[in-house]
């Protein structure tokens, strides 16, 4: 079975920072080996500083790795181009991100419909985007009087809902999620994660879910301390050596 992640010799640096006295970088993160299973749901954690939304952001194809391997549902993330890993992101991959990068002046209906509309999910599915968008809404208890509403007028907490069903809504076969339950009092947070849960297992979707509150790992199938896989401090060399 192929797994949806598979990790090889990966080694990444943040980019340059520039300080008086000239550049400034530092490797954070060298995993020689890590892998994820379909339809596995992984609960990623660690101290804040310790390079998890890099892991995630190096997942989805956002930020370049120096070197090794990010293979995801059989795809090398590394032999792609910007463009084509944008493409593949958005046909594969479900992003719940920490700041929601909702689009504040698109009403919460057209902000889900993002996610669709740039999967090509329309082409595989005979259930109507409106009514997916309705339904993702009711799962995740979001009004729909404020379908027509503009996104910046919503709470904070009904704006990460939002961004939730964005991501469900074209059922993904890879779900990443950064601290998406920051802002949810403690029985909204179990529900959310337990309707999280449940839309990915319906669709078969792995899911790898990051926070640094450990007590939310007794949700998933796995819990994985980010330190466990991260040998950053025995760094090796060799391996692959192209340019992710």
């Amino acid at each position: 079975m192929t797994a949806s992640i598979s990790i090889r010799n990966l080694s990444y640096s943040p980019p340059i920072k520039r300080t008086g006295s000239g550049s400034v970088t530092s490797r954070i993160l060298y995993i020689p080996e890590w892998d994820v299973q379909p339809g596995e749901r992984v609960f990623l954690y660690g101290p804040s500083g310790s390079g998890k939304t890099s892991l995630l952001n190096l997942v989805c194809g956002i930020a370049n790795a120096d070197s090794g391997q990010i293979i995801v549902n059989g795809t090398d993330l590394c032999t792609l181009s910007a463009r084509a890993k944008d493409r593949f992101r958005m046909q594969t991959t479900g992003v719940i991100f920490q700041q929601f990068n909702l689009l504040p002046y698109l009403s919460v209906n057209d902000n889900i419909k993002l996610g669709y509309a740039f999967s090509g999910a329309g082409s595989t599915t005979a259930v109507p985007v409106d009514t997916l968008v309705k339904q993702l809404m009711d799962r995740l208890k979001l009004p729909r009087t404020c379908l027509h509403q503009k996104a910046a007028c919503l709470s904070f907490g009904q704006q990460q809902r939002v961004a939730i069903a964005r991501a469900l809504i074209k059922s993904p076969p890879l779900i990443v999620a950064d601290e998406p339950t920051s802002a949810l009092d403690a029985e909204t947070r179990d529900d959310f994660i337990s309707t999280l849960l449940e839309c990915s297992a319906s669709s078969n979707s792995t899911v790898l879910f990051v926070s640094h509150e450990h007590s939310l790992g007794a949700h998933f199938d796995r819990l994985v301390d980010l330190r466990s896989i991260n040998k950053v401090s025995h760094s090796v060399h060799g391996g692959n050596s192209h340019v992710c």
